[in-house]
């Protein structure tokens, strides 16, 4: 007679100490290697492209162009020669700041966010205050290298294209409503109406602003520290959780191995052996 083999999850019932054990040393493991790593600190400050007053930018109708320029700054914050103009400030050599400053446009704001990582709290906010400093004198000096008309004209053909394919949406859906008009595809084109709106708004602003460099001939936009950096996050507790967390599931996968092994053990040795068969009777011929 032998017994079916059981399913891990029948062996976890009934090896529930084992798998227990297993899983609560492997979880406390993990969060003792994540605890154990070496902290990232991240220091943050903000700018705003333009007047510090929303209200003053949307006054002038420069807020729309001014929210492009925000993103377009913010990738300036990769290039070598931004990175080597925060070194020399820092008196640092360039090389020793790659990978360590980031930026990113707020949506639907002209405020961008700049990053600055170090795997010391007071260097990443060196390194931010340095960056949130220099961030308007390297866009000022890109402007008088001729590169001030070239973001211009990138910011303005990239808002273009998002003009273009508003547009190109908001025709379909006029000629779907005409087919079949219905509540809400009128919705839909409401919304798209507005969206080409704020495109075409976005366009006509950039396009505004190139002029006007071109008439001062070398200003750039206002750059303005509304955030400074003056402190650095650090990151052990989600590297502590990030390991709780892998530990938690790799002991929860051994725990169900370690049960299921123990329960084919457990089963093997309940099976009684099997009688030898009897030899047939020899036969003998008189």
């Amino acid at each position: 007679m032998t017994s079916s083999a059981a399913s891990p999850g029948q062996a976890v019932l009934r090896h529930p100490v084992v798998f227990v054990l297993v899983l609560v040393a492997l979880t406390a493991a993990g969060g003792f290697a994540g605890s154990s790593q070496k902290p990232s600190y991240t220091a943050e400050a903000r700018l705003v492209v333009g007047e510090f007053s929303l209200s003053g930018q949307a006054s002038q109708g420069l807020f729309p162009a001014n929210k492009a320029l925000a993103s377009t700054f913010a990738g300036l914050v990769g290039t070598t020669g931004f990175r080597d103009l925060v070194a020399d400030q820092l008196k640092v050599d360039g090389p020793r700041l790659a990978g360590k400053l980031s930026a990113s446009p707020i949506s639907d704001s002209p405020i961008l966010r700049l990053s600055a990582s170090s795997e010391s709290p007071t260097e990443a906010v060196a390194i931010a205050s340095a960056a949130s400093t220099s961030l308007s004198p390297y866009v000022q000096q890109v402007s008088r290298q001729g590169g001030g008309s070239q973001i211009l004209l990138d910011t303005y053909r990239q808002v273009t294209v998002e003009r273009a394919q508003a547009e190109r949406n908001l025709a379909a859906l006029r000629t779907r409503f005409g087919a079949n008009p219905t509540g809400a595809q009128l919705g839909e084109l409401d919304t798209a109406n507005a969206v080409v709106e704020a495109a075409s708004l976005r366009s006509d602003a950039v396009a505004a602003q190139y002029r006007e460099q071109q008439r001062t001939a070398g200003d750039s936009a206002q750059l303005t520290v509304i955030q400074p950096a003056d402190s650095a996050a650090s990151d052990a507790a989600t590297n502590r959780q990030r390991g709780l967390a892998l530990g938690l599931v790799v002991g929860a996968l051994t725990g169900a191995l370690v049960a299921f092994v123990l329960e084919r053990w457990r089963a093997r040795r309940a099976v009684p052996p099997q009688p030898a068969a009897a030899e047939p009777p020899a036969v003998t011929s008189e």
